[in-house]
């Protein structure tokens, strides 16, 4: 076997053990989550729902009044 031929093998051996470990990773989150245990990474963290703003019925008049007169005003074709 040549140098080269060595050299080609021993980094397709790299790269399919690193492919390996990050297919094993997977394979344990997903059998972690099977079991009822949640993991998380950061990303799936930053994906979580986040809990819904409430708008005070003031801050809902307000908005209702604003879009009326917006939309009233492009009914009619008014420009500023």
């Amino acid at each position: 076997m040549t140098t080269e031929e060595t050299w080609i093998l021993d980094s397709a051996l790299k790269g399919l053990r690193a492919e390996r470990e990050s297919i094993d990773r997977r394979i344990a989150d997903l059998e972690a989550r099977l079991q009822g245990r949640r993991t998380f990474s950061s990303k799936e963290a930053a994906l979580e729902p986040k809990r819904k703003r409430r708008m005070s019925a003031a801050t809902k008049k307000l908005l209702s009044q604003r879009l009326k007169a917006h939309w009233a005003k492009k009914r009619t074709g008014g420009k500023k």
